[in-house]
């Protein structure tokens, strides 16, 4: 019996396999009629869509052999079809077999019938370039200097797009079209096969920017048919292409390239993109390579501009001085000038110019092309602006014309005005306003200042940047909205006439730039007081007495020399006090001048957000154990005694809770001066711990060979730390030598330019922990030694985010198949992408579509270490 079994089973499995395929193919039965017909109304639109008259004969030949099969497989699937009608249950399944050999021929010719579609739009498209009608600024020198920019750019290997931004009405367009025609001109020799000029603007819709690619490229858009396979068919005809040029005109957000079917340029080598945008942030979340911003006219220009629109009669005695004001009051704006000019022509009338002219001035719109061509498209800018950002533009108008504004005293306006939500810190705080700042830049002095400038309605008060000697006398209380009273740089001012402040009971916020100043003790509501670079030689009198008094700027006041004794330790509101480039010497208590305040008055002060900074000092030989107590973050320039300082700390028992960041830069660590054990460093909870709190700690320029060696010499554990950046750090070796030792709460980190490092851990024989557990971004760069960021087959379970670049030698990565889906991001050069090798095929495939190639000059990375000094020792 046993003899047999073989045998048996080589004559039984052929059956088994024979019944189970006739099974298969019954139960399939319905499917496959269902998707034959449907293939087959495809093929037969098709088939009317491919026209065989052409006029090469090859090609035509072509097309006549594909027009006959796909004939005899229609035929052949129509019969089958019918003849299914009649077939009983024990034929389905061969009628079966047969319909799904029909459906894969027709699917074959189906492609070959797309391909054959796209084939004859290429043949038979249109020329390389079409004109785009529409005005030329070739004559305007501004214009021709950026028109020779972008120019240059598309000549450029190193550019692939080109992002082309400025405020509404500054004539984006009319340069890209003018860009557009001057191709179309010089076809013959522009370099580039194919010219498209599409238009996304605001409300974008990736369906009708396809179409308008579509019709250009002589593609047929179907009824019903999805972005994505247009998309397809739209990235075969443009691979086609030798190489193309893609304009999109007013880009409103970021558009999904790969959505539309646009070829990626930096794979298609010598194809370019231009997109037009209000926007700044617009180009930059497109990576584009070259942004070119398009200025306003300058004032010859703008009048020759006008003059051209508002006809002869703008030259004539009587109205040149009023059309020469309409110009200006245009500010280079060609969309205005034109539409004001156009709207003033022909008009000779001395009293029709002065009117229009006091209504442009006031922003009234007085004819109705005014309103729809400029202030209309300038609203749609301010419509735009999200949240409070419309709030923080508008504070921004109490600044004069063309003032530079510096951004940390504008986000101090904004907080104390309440403008910002609420943060977990000051630096946070910055940071929000800052972005806000950034977003909005994609956008003579009165000699005295009169009573009657005031009123009682006034909210936001700037007289800013003038040239007054004196302020006016206001009754008391006069003001009583008004929330922010803005003076500085009037430098000609020397002091506030008597009762003057008091007319501003509510203010908030107040700027002033004074070499004396009154008693500030009435003005209750008082949250930020900014003297920034001005002449006062005294402190400000009455600021103890305000509950509400938060931020005191105080840099650059130069001669300013006295701070009397408990005076800033009543401030216990104050969450900002910056000192930088100030006049005043902080004293330690015992070495101060009689009645003048020293250091140690900083310690009282609760709601401070501290940020030390020191400089040059010999830590170990000064106690600073009061003042790293009440402070949050340290930075430490070029010290000595590092580790004499912390060896004190350990001594006493001291623990600085409240310190969540560290910075240390061009400080020495003799590794050999003790510290913790290393045989203690794998995270006991006995060994001390000095900044159990600590979050960030930087290193830049520190001399150490492995973090576990600072770690020792400092008494660190670093448990809590969330952030670590390292750079020019030549001596560092590995990170981490420390047999299971891990950073458990770490979630970014950033090393750069460490010309010795080897890896991120040594290998250890034996099982271990991962390394960085909680690690979601790790950004490398400038590491020609680096191998290895974990132990072989180590994967980080929450990491999300991968930037590398000039890592030769770094060709593993801790993702793996299992963790593949949680990358959100991975950048670096396409070489060095190609050239990584995964545990398993499939997490190449997962990963392929988050990686984004680094230009090829290198993609730099934001700067690590900044300067952010309050006090310098």
């Amino acid at each position: 019996m046993e003899c047999l079994s073989p045998f048996l089973g080589e004559i039984l499995r052929p059956m088994c396999d024979s019944m189970c395929s006739r099974v298969v193919n019954a139960i399939r039965f319905k499917s496959n009629v269902q998707a034959l017909n449907s293939v087959m109304e495809r093929l037969v639109e098709l088939k009317g869509n491919i026209n065989e008259d052409h006029k090469d004969k090859p090609f035509r030949l072509k097309i006549m052999g594909w027009q006959r099969n796909a004939e005899e497989v229609i035929t052949k699937a129509r019969s089958k079809l019918e003849e299914r009608v009649s077939c009983g249950k024990s034929l389905k399944s061969r009628l079966s077999r047969k319909l799904v050999t029909i459906l894969n021929e027709a699917r074959m010719l189906e492609k070959e019938g797309l391909d054959l579609l796209d084939m004859i739009a290429a043949a038979t498209a249109h020329e390389r370039v079409e004109h785009v009608p529409g005005v030329s600024v070739l004559h305007q020198t501004t214009a021709s200097n950026m028109l020779g920019k972008i120019i240059d750019g598309l000549r450029s290997s190193e550019v692939q797009k080109i992002g082309i931004w400025g405020m509404g009405g500054v004539g984006k367009t009319t340069l890209v079209r003018t860009l557009n025609n001057k191709l179309h001109e010089e076809t013959a020799t522009q370099p580039f096969g194919l010219v498209i000029f599409a238009t996304p603007s605001k409300d974008f819709d990736p369906r009708t920017v396809q179409k308008q690619i579509a019709e250009r490229l002589d593609i047929d858009t179907r009824l019903g048919e999805t972005v994505e396979r247009l998309a397809r068919r739209i990235y075969v005809r443009l691979e086609k292409e030798n190489n193309f040029l893609l304009i999109l005109d007013d880009v409103w957000k970021d558009i999904d390239l790969d959505l539309l079917g646009i070829p990626r340029t930096e794979e298609k080598k010598g194809s370019k993109i231009i997109l037009t945008s209000r926007f700044l942030e617009v180009c930059r979340s497109m990576r584009t390579d070259l942004d070119v911003r398009v200025d306003c006219l300058c004032e010859e220009e703008a009048w020759e501009l006008f003059c051209q629109n508002a006809g002869e009669v703008a030259r004539s005695d009587l109205i040149e001085p009023i059309a020469k004001a309409f110009s200006l009051e245009c500010g280079g704006l060609p969309l205005a000038i034109i539409t004001v000019g156009t709207a003033m022509r022909g008009k000779p009338n001395v009293m029709l110019w002065e009117h229009a002219l006091n209504q442009l001035s006031r922003s009234v719109p007085w004819i109705k092309s005014i309103e729809e061509k400029i202030y209309q498209p300038l609203k749609l800018s301010y419509d735009f602006l999200e949240g409070q950002a419309k709030s923080c533009f508008l504070l921004c108008a109490l600044f004069p014309e063309d003032y530079s504004i510096e951004v940390t005293e504008l986000v101090m306006y904004w907080i104390a005005e309440g403008f910002m939500e609420e943060q977990g810190s000051h630096e946070e705080y910055m940071n929000e306003g800052i972005t806000i700042v950034e977003s909005l830049k994609d956008y003579t002095g009165l000699q005295e200042i009169r009573q009657d400038k005031f009123s009682p309605s006034l909210r936001w008060v700037s007289l800013m940047n003038n040239k007054p000697e004196r302020l006016p006398r206001l009754p008391e209380e006069y003001c009583m909205e008004a929330s922010t009273l803005l003076l500085q740089e009037n430098y000609l001012l020397q002091e506030a006439s008597d009762g003057f402040l008091q007319a501003f009971p509510a203010l908030r916020i107040l700027n002033l730039n004074l070499t004396e100043l009154p008693s500030l003790e009435t003005l209750s509501k008082l949250e930020l007081l900014d003297l920034h670079g001005s002449r006062i030689k005294e402190f400000p009198k009455g600021l103890e007495k305000l509950e509400s008094f938060k931020h005191l700027d105080l840099s650059g006041t130069v001669h300013l020399k006295t701070i009397p004794a408990r005076i800033v330790s009543r401030l216990s509101s104050l969450e900002t006090l910056n000192m930088k480039l100030s006049n005043y010497h902080w004293s330690v208590k015992g070495e101060e001048q009689e009645g003048q305040a020293t250091v140690e008055e900083i310690a009282y002060l609760d709601c401070l957000q501290r940020t030390l900074a020191i400089s040059g000092l010999n830590l170990s030989q000064v106690s600073m154990e009061w003042l790293l107590a009440c402070t949050t973050s340290v930075i430490l320039n070029s010290c000595q005694g590092l580790q004499g300082m912390m060896k004190k700390l350990v001594t006493g028992s001291k623990t600085f809770v409240n310190l969540k960041s560290l910075t240390i830069v061009k400080t020495s660590i003799n590794s050999s001066g003790g510290g913790i054990e290393k045989a203690t460093s794998k995270g006991s909870s006995t060994s001390p711990d000095t900044l159990p709190f600590l979050e960030e700690l930087g290193l830049h320029e520190v001399n150490f060979v492995s973090l576990s060696e600072l770690q020792a010499q400092l008494w660190l554990r670093l448990v809590a730390l969330k952030l670590l950046l390292v750079s020019k750090c030549n001596n560092l070796k590995t990170l981490v030598e420390i047999d299971m030792f891990t950073m458990p709460n770490l979630e970014e980190i950033e090393i750069s330019d460490c010309n010795s490092l080897h890896n991120l851990r040594q290998t250890i024989d034996g099982p271990q922990e991962p390394l960085l557990p909680k690690l979601r971004v790790m950004k490398l760069r400038n590491l020609p030694e680096l191998e290895s960021v974990c132990y072989e087959k180590e994967t980080w379970e929450c990491l999300e985010q991968v930037k590398v670049m000039n890592c030769g030698r770094l060709y593993t990565l801790p993702i793996s198949s299992k963790t593949c889906g949680r990358i959100k991001e991975i950048k670096g050069t396409i070489s060095w992408w190609k050239h990584l090798r995964w545990d398993d095929p499939s997490t190449l495939e997962t990963l392929d579509p988050c990686f984004k190639p680094l230009r090829l000059l290198g993609e730099e990375m934001a700067p690590i270490f900044g300067e952010h000094y309050l006090w310098d020792s």
